[in-house]
């Protein structure tokens, strides 16, 4: 069902002219909340994953909003489209504003805390950091040309630009934000990660350390899991994929991976995709599944058996009695395929087939 302008209504909030609106976070959000919330709507509508005709230009209102709302906190620390939002005090006001009573007294009784308060105010190289943050956010480009660049051959300021880039704050920042895109990326198109990385290094940042922290190890795991899980067909040549692409980035994610589907409860997953892929097409190229198996054994775990549990001996069985029966000429291969896997038919299958493939 439509509304009057012809916009459905589940997509309505994204036609507001209001930014906060569109990516559905109240007034007072904070950076990171409105960044999430941008994060998450990317992987709901983005063309890549959504099939919807209104996807592309949902997307274009997402990332337009987030824009926005990102313009008016660089360029004023505010959003002064709201009225009842705080706002900076102006010179005037700095000027005029009472100063707080003398505490004397108080003060000298706690005077380390004291000068610390006001150093901490008073101190260039944290209003520094803040410039430095500030630019940071504009991207790789912008800041590789306001701050990078300028400095050349000055060693005390390349000092300061490492001493930045090695605060916890910075790290945090890059790290979340690494977390974003693997969130977006890291399955169908782990490329736009290396693309991300490398822009920044352009700036002296390194990567390294990030990519190899456990919160990044564990999204790895978390989306590698999630798309496995929610995927019905055999996909061996995506996690091999995965499994390069990081290790050009020293990250072996493996283990982990590994760790996570000798469960009980995973590995019984795996054995009824293998089963459930048998079942539905009979004619896909059974390479798919042998690499979906091998791909699993270069990281520690096993599925070979998976293809002589009897609900996959029966599936394969009763494909090449359906290819026999359609005369289908790849039935040789078929069978043969499954042999290279593993598969070991019994002696009651042999005799089923005794006529259609020579064991």
């Amino acid at each position: 069902m439509f509304n009057e302008n012809g916009i459905p209504p589940e997509y309505r909030q994204f036609y507001s002219s209001d930014p906060y609106e569109v990516l559905g976070v109240p007034i007072g959000a904070t950076e990171s909340e409105i960044k999430a919330a941008m994060r998450l709507l990317n992987q709901k509508y983005h063309p890549d994953v959504n099939t919807d005709p209104l996807a592309t230009e949902i997307t274009k209102r997402i990332n337009g909003a987030y824009a926005v709302l990102r313009k008016r906190r660089v360029a004023g620390g505010f959003d002064s489209s709201h009225d009842d939002r705080p706002r900076p005090a102006s010179r005037e006001e700095s000027r005029y504003r009472q100063s707080p009573p003398y505490t004397g007294h108080e003060e000298r009784r706690n005077t380390g805390q004291a000068h610390t308060r006001r150093e901490e105010r008073q101190d260039p190289q944290s209003e520094a950091e803040k410039h430095l943050f500030r630019v940071l956010e504009m991207g790789a480009k912008i800041f590789k040309r306001r701050i990078v660049d300028p400095i050349g051959s000055d060693h005390q300021k390349e000092k300061e630009l490492m001493d930045f880039f090695q605060s916890e704050r910075v790290r945090k920042y890059f790290r979340d934000s690494l977390i974003g895109e693997i969130q977006l990326w890291a399955w169908d198109r782990p490329e736009r990660i290396g693309e991300y990385m490398d822009e920044w290094s352009s700036t002296r940042f390194d990567f390294k350390a990030i990519v190899g922290s456990p919160e990044v190890r564990k999204e790895l795991v978390r989306i590698a899991s999630r798309v496995i899980s929610n995927n019905h067909m055999i996909i061996g040549s995506r996690i091999t994929r995965q499994l390069e692409f990081w290790s050009e980035y020293g990250v072996d994610f493996s283990a982990d991976l590994c760790a996570e589907f000798s469960t009980a409860e995973n590995k019984n997953l795996l054995h009824d995709k293998i089963n459930t892929a048998i079942i539905v097409d009979c004619t896909i190229d059974t390479r798919d599944f042998v690499e979906f198996i091998e791909s699993w054994k270069t990281i520690g775990l096993d599925l070979g058996y998976s293809v002589n549990l009897p609900r996959s001996q029966e599936s394969i069985a009763l494909n090449v009695e359906y290819l026999a029966a359609i005369k289908n000429s790849s039935v040789k291969s078929y069978v043969e395929a499954w042999l290279k896997a593993g598969w070991i038919p019994s002696e009651e299958i042999k005799a089923r087939l005794k006529g259609i493939y020579t064991f």
